[in-house]
């Protein structure tokens, strides 16, 4: 084999790997997002790109970020670090925000 074939392999073989792996993991629930406002600056500045996943056993306490849609029928997403945990809701903040 030449070494332009062996490098064309090499290059097929990563990009296979690469595609099951993105697909193995948008079918266990994750997703990526880019930042588009400044609301979590300087943690996450505009442009960033957010992986986020499934809630493990329903885990997320003060100071875990999570993106999640506001239930209002707006589809827009937000990703907001948690400052309380009340019951069943989540208090959330942009950490540029002051409330």
């Amino acid at each position: 084999m030449t070494r332009k074939g062996l490098v064309s392999l090499v290059g097929a073989t990563l990009l296979c790997s690469v595609a099951v792996t993105l697909a193995a993991l948008w079918y266990s629930g994750y997703r990526v997002y880019a930042v588009r406002s400044g609301s979590m600056t300087p943690t996450l500045p505009v442009g960033s790109l957010v992986v986020a996943g499934p809630v493990v056993d329903g885990a997320i306490s003060p100071g875990d970020v999570v993106t999640f849609r506001a239930g209002n029928g707006d589809p827009s997403l937000t990703t907001h670090r948690v400052v309380a945990v009340m019951g069943d809701e989540l208090v959330t903040k942009g950490d540029a925000n002051s409330a």
